[in-house]
């Protein structure tokens, strides 16, 4: 009589069970990851009633390559629409508006049909199995749906979706997925779920707070000149510029920061620099301290993976990925307006297009790349300004382009080193320069180099001081260099002439 009673007691509590596992539209945003960690996403943009208990879940469109002209009417993952019925199924529609068919309350060896294939054929769906898996850093029961060709005759057949799964989890929704739209005859790449807004769980959204996170001490440098891309990112060409010869070595470090609000963050950096104008034949110094805000008007952040936004007859390409190359931050990347209406309806390639342009923003990192690609005929070149190297609290990547700022500038540090003092500085025609007592009575030579280290004047004293005469030179940043009888170096300084 007790096993009995056990027995009743139980059956309501696996019903309410069951219905957990429809939790696959929830509110906010689901984002899934491939192996290569690129994004797919599903977003709940509205919810409408169908009657009869039914529901429709309607998703961001997003733009994808068909033929002859491109999809704008489908989502990301799951569709740009999904149905849940009151009896616990989801509809969800592939590319040809074919129905795709998942029972939540399926119970394990439970079967249907998923999708019909031609000759009245279709994919049949089973529950496998029933097991506790890694969910978002937590652990859940997750159903793992199994799928297999069939026949008319309900005879196995080949097909690329045989052996292959997803997995429905009890609390999160659809944990394993293939793209709706290319279900049933294409793309069989799985997505793992990689975070949710609601509950907040693994990867999210990344927005403006998030890429323009500097803390103090951070140190950034890039790289302006021309670029090439490999492996999916953009590099520094190094030695080679833009189109009119500019290239730009640039430290920057963070001093100070401030938000205001949300939407607004106040940085106090230090930043220096070198740039030419002339390929690398002759570069400047420059060192400032600035003041910089940053607001949220970079729009293209709050933007989900190739969602469609028009821009009149154009549109751009949105990617969302997580990069494994820089610690697994995550990255979105703004392709420029790759896209066009040809005519009413018709969108493709944006092939009329000179420049196009590319912008990566990742997370505390801000804008890593922003670069420029020009197209004329069958020529191409590209340029931009590229993150070579950062140091963020013990976390660094990238090869630094100089230890320092004394070091871009060619002023390291000395051994034994003297002091000296250089009035006026920034000077006009001429400077007076000043040596430690170390040096009276004795012979000591000097020498004035350009930031690229030719040597313009030089020449040898045993006074404490000595006018150093501009003699004609043109204006820019020089480095005096101070060295004993013996040669060793002691004293290296920067001189500005006006």
């Amino acid at each position: 009589m007790k096993k009995i009673f056990l027995l009743f007691f139980l059956l309501p509590i696996m019903h309410l069970d069951a219905q957990d596992y429809q939790n696959i539209c929830s509110p906010g945003t689901t984002l899934y990851k491939d192996n290569y960690k690129i994004c797919m996403a599903f977003r709940r943009d509205s919810v409408l009633a169908l009657g009869g208990g039914d529901t429709l879940f309607i998703s961001y469109p997003v733009i994808r390559p068909d033929s002859p002209c491109y999809d704008t009417t489908t989502g990301s993952i799951l569709g740009r629409e999904v149905i849940k019925t009151a009896s616990g199924w989801f509809w969800f529609f592939n590319a040809s508006k074919d129905t795709i068919k998942i029972n939540s309350l399926a119970l394990l060896n439970q079967s249907w049909k998923f999708c019909i294939l031609p000759g009245n054929a279709y994919i049949k769906a089973k529950v496998s199995n029933i097991i506790i898996d890694s969910i978002l850093g937590t652990t859940d029961s997750v159903k793992v749906i199994s799928f297999q060709a069939k026949d008319s005759l309900n005879n196995d057949i080949a097909h690329v979706l045989n052996q292959k799964f997803i997995k429905l989890s009890k609390h999160f929704g659809l944990s394993m997925m293939i793209e709706v739209f290319g279900i049933p005859n294409t793309d069989t790449t799985s997505y793992q779920l990689a975070g949710k807004s609601d509950p907040v769980l693994g990867v999210q959204n990344l927005l403006f707070h998030d890429v323009f996170d500097y803390n103090i001490g951070d140190e950034f440098q890039y790289y302006y000149g021309g670029a090439y891309f490999w492996a999916g990112r953009w590099h520094a060409d190094y030695g080679t510029g833009d189109e009119i010869g500019m290239m730009k070595k640039i430290i920057k470090k963070i001093l100070n920061k401030t938000w205001h609000g949300t939407d607004t963050v106040v940085y106090t950096e230090a930043v220096c620099g070198l740039y030419t104008h002339d390929y690398g034949s002759t570069w400047e110094y420059f060192p400032e301290t600035i003041t910089e805000t940053i607001s949220n008007n970079y729009f293209l952040l709050s933007f989900m993976p190739d969602e469609f936004i028009r821009y009149g007859q154009l549109a751009g390409g949105y990617d969302f990925l997580i990069d494994t190359n820089r610690f697994r931050r995550t990255l979105k990347i703004s392709q420029g307006q790759m896209y066009q209406c040809y005519i009413p309806s018709c969108w493709g390639s944006n092939n009329n297009v000179t420049f196009q342009g590319y912008s990566n923003f990742e997370e505390g990192l801000g804008c890593t790349e922003q670069i420029v690609a020009y197209i004329w005929g069958k020529h191409y070149s590209s340029w931009g300004t590229v993150l070579v190297y950062y140091k963020k609290g013990a976390e660094t990547w990238g090869i630094p382009l100089a230890a320092d700022c004394a070091a871009l500038s060619g002023i390291s540090e000395l051994s034994d080193p003297i002091k000296e003092s250089i009035q006026p500085n920034p000077a006009d025609e001429q400077t007076l320069v000043t040596v430690g007592k170390q040096f009276q009575g004795e012979t000591f030579f000097y020498s004035l180099l350009t930031i690229n280290g030719t040597k313009v004047k030089g020449g040898s004293t045993h006074e404490e001081s000595f006018v150093l005469l501009r003699n004609g030179m043109p204006s820019g940043l020089y480095i005096l260099v101070i060295c004993d009888a013996q040669g060793n170096a002691k004293a290296r300084t920067r001189v500005l002439f006006k």
